[in-house]
């Protein structure tokens, strides 16, 4: 996507609003705070709603996967 940045948000922020959706936004941000706090706060040691966690996870991993394939299916229209 082109994106820079110190961690997940900042390249969210870069990104956000000439390409992702913003559902999809949103679970990407809670994907990086769950993540920000595992690694950066003391005693958070569990992810709570795990279920949840990971749903988000893989509808966000696909979402994208699909926003790139678009971009190269449209590339490799533009090209022939």
């Amino acid at each position: 996507f082109g994106s820079y940045g110190n961690g997940l948000n900042e390249k969210i922020n870069r990104v956000k609003k000439k390409t992702l959706p913003p559902h999809l936004v949103s679970d990407m941000r809670f994907l990086a705070k769950t993540r920000n706090r595992l690694i950066h706060e003391v005693g958070f040691d569990t992810i709570p709603n795990r279920e949840e966690f990971i749903v988000k996870f893989e509808r966000s991993a696909n979402e994208l996967r699909d926003i790139i394939d678009k971009r190269n299916s449209a590339r490799q229209g533009h090209n022939k």
